[in-house]
């Protein structure tokens, strides 16, 4: 009885050996962009089967700029979600590349939100397109037309 005992227990330990998976990391290999384009669609299946849809739209601003992972973002909500998947995509991304270091930086880019002028207004609306096609203005004194009804 002891002797079923034991061959069980050593059965599920080479079971558990067998599930680890020996990653080898080269700490020499640096990260190029042709190494991550190559990786690239492993990372994005992984997060897709993990329904990570907002990782997944960050991740499609990701690439290499001197050995460093750059992540552009727009606003604190994707910042901050950034920020906490960062170690989840360093192991996939060592996992995949087999690079040594892997340092990921967060981009913010809120000046694109900001340069962006809303016109809310007809007559805003009218002078932006006049701005636009300037022949507007000249159609606009011709036929009597009014932005204001």
């Amino acid at each position: 009885m002891e002797e079923k005992k034991s061959e069980a227990e050593s059965q599920s330990l080479l079971a558990t050996q067998e599930k680890k998976e020996v990653i080898e990391v080269n700490s020499d290999k640096k990260l190029t962009s042709e190494i991550l384009d190559q990786a690239l669609p492993e990372i994005l299946a992984h997060f897709k089967a993990h329904d990570k849809n907002m990782e997944l739209a960050i991740l499609q601003t990701i690439h290499v700029k001197d050995n460093q992972v750059i992540l552009h973002v727009v606003g604190h909500v994707q910042d901050e979600l950034a920020q906490k998947m960062k170690p989840e995509l360093v192991s996939i991304i060592r996992e995949k590349t087999g690079v040594g270091r892997c340092p990921i930086v967060v981009e913010s880019r809120d000046d694109l939100e900001e340069k962006v002028k809303v016109y809310y207004t007809d007559s805003d609306k009218l002078q932006r397109l006049k701005e636009l096609h300037p022949a507007l203005g000249e159609f606009q004194k011709r036929f009597g037309l009014e932005t204001d009804f």
